[in-house]
């Protein structure tokens, strides 16, 4: 190396950065959630809506509001899940 030039230095190379995924949960005022929204995903990201009957779901849409699932819950027990129901097309 001749005198008075400086060492070659290596390119950095930028480190390769997780994708930022995060979800938003929106509650109503009994503290019920009725919305769930995911991003960060690309083409996955996506939005829930919860329709509820007192403190159970009982049916799931999409942002689109078309239907996604619906629940059938026993009598006996709170978390008695009878049925449920997945719309394969929605």
């Amino acid at each position: 190396m001749p005198a008075g030039h400086p060492a070659p230095q290596p390119t950095p190379h930028p480190t390769p950065q997780p994708p930022l995924l995060f979800d938003t949960i929106g509650y109503d005022a009994p503290s019920r959630r009725i919305r769930k929204v995911i991003n960060g995903t690309g083409s996955m990201d996506c939005t829930y809506h919860y329709y509820l009957d007192g403190q159970r779901v009982i049916e799931e849409h999409d942002g689109s509001d078309n239907l996604l699932k619906q629940y059938v819950w026993g009598l006996g027990y709170v978390d008695e899940a009878v049925q449920t129901a997945i719309n394969s097309d929605p």
